[in-house]
This record gives structure tokens, sequence and C-alpha cells, in this order.
């Protein structure tokens, strides 16, 4: 929790958030993460990532599926603290996720999909959040993780 103070300067809230969006490159997915801040300046994450990758150009279509956990360092809020920034509205967040991630042929399995079917992530990422004056809060984040372009709102539990 941060000073009534801190809190003023900061615009989007310090409260946990649920960010739900939909992602592509390679493919369409979804991507789930609930991140509850540490401190004014650190997240911790939980992700749930789905995604396929439709069969063309040689290339087999794929489901993948993943869970991560990991943490971000909330880059405008430094600024916001320190006063050398006034971004009430937004934030940027730099951080990493780890986790399982399972990949499965939607067509006929070959050898190389088959080792490919267990992996642990890593995804260094890097979002960004606007709060409307309406209160509503939409992010964009590009990530290692398929899909790697992520799109969608961040409601405040």
């Amino acid at each position: 929790p941060t000073s009534a103070v801190a809190q003023e300067t900061l615009g989007i809230p310090d409260a946990p958030v649920l960010w739900l969006g939909a992602g592509t490159v390679p493919g369409i997915g979804l991507q789930a993460s609930y991140a509850l801040p540490l401190a004014t300046l650190l997240t911790r994450e939980a992700t749930f990532y789905a995604g396929v990758t439709p069969r063309k150009d040689g290339a087999d279509g794929e489901l993948r599926i993943a869970a991560g956990v990991g943490g971000s360092i909330r880059v405008l809020r430094a600024g916001n603290l320190t006063g050398a920034l006034n971004a009430e509205r937004a934030d940027l967040d730099v951080g990493l996720r780890f986790g399982p991630s399972f990949l499965f042929a939607l067509y006929e399995q070959t050898a190389a999909s088959r080792a490919r079917a267990f992996r642990v992530f890593i995804d260094p990422f890097v979002r960004g959040a606007y709060q409307f004056e309406s209160g509503l809060v939409v992010y964009g984040e590009l990530g290692a993780q398929d899909p790697s372009v992520r799109l969608g709102i961040g409601l405040g539990l």
C-alpha cells in the first residue's frame, strides 16, 4: 500500500488488476493476467496464455497453452514519485514471466511437434497502460511468448 499523497500522484490505482486481452503474432490468442502490486514500484503476476497458429505456408497448425508467474517494475511510477515525470493516467511496466508451455498439433503430429510439445517459456515483456477519464484502463503489451502482441483492458479488483 502507498500513502494517500503518493496514490494521488500515481493515477492508475495501486490495487490488484486483472488484465484481459487478445493477441496476435503469430496466429491469434488470448491472455489473462493477474497483477498484484508489491510496494509502489513492483508487481507480482500470474498469467495464462492461449493461442492458435493456423496451418499455412507449409507450417502445421498449432494450439499453444501456457501459464506463468513473474513480476514487473513500474517505470513511470518511479518518475512520478521522484517528480521527474507527470504521467498521472499512464503506466509502463517492464517485466519477466516464466512457466510451462504446451503445444498441440491441430492436424497430424510430427516428430518436430512432439519434441516441442512441452517447454518452459521465458517471457520478457513491456506493458503500457492508459486510464481514460471514465476510469476505463486499456493496455498494450509486447512479449516473447506467443501471442506476442497483446491488447486489452485492465479491471481493478
